[in-house]
């Protein structure tokens, strides 16, 4: 192997690593950005939740205000859709899947998921339905989603 040779193999391998860091970089910012308005629509969220406390509130002292409760709980869905479509890209930025079954992020290359076993039938986005069952409220007014705990 000539010197001519090792040098235009290591310009092509020191090429490769500086595109895929380059795109690492790329998928990180986006990650980062996706996370910043995460945050901000989850305030907003925060305080859709407080005013309809007010409202339940309102509603115990006599006034009537299921009308504008349901008006509340219909903003308060919406604002989880566009919460899930965020982590959705956060998701498709890093180039993975979510389980149907268990719902953790996994790679694509992935036949079955690592956490749970079930065959993996590919898919880039939150179930938006599952995910409606999942925080639906039960007959005893507990919510069912550990994810809304701190509500």
């Amino acid at each position: 192997m000539d010197i001519k040779s090792i040098i235009d193999d290591v310009t092509e391998k020191a090429g490769s690593l500086a595109k895929s860091a380059v795109k690492k970089t790329g998928e990180a910012a986006e990650t980062a950005k996706f996370k910043f308005l995460i945050k901000s629509e989850q305030k907003k969220l925060d305080a859709m939740f407080t005013e309809l406390g007010k409202l339940f509130y309102k509603q115990v002292k006599g006034t009537d205000v299921r009308a504008q409760a349901k008006a509340q709980i219909m903003e308060i869905d919406e604002q989880k859709r566009i919460i899930s479509d965020l982590k959705s890209a956060i998701i498709e930025t890093a180039g993975k899947m979510i389980c149907d079954s268990c719902g953790k992020a996994i790679d694509l290359e992935h036949t079955f998921c690592p956490e749970c076993g079930k065959k993996i039938e590919p898919k880039l986005f939150f179930d938006h339905e599952q995910e409606c069952e999942t925080d639906a409220v039960s007959d005893d007014g507990d919510e069912t989603s550990e994810s809304d705990d701190n509500q």
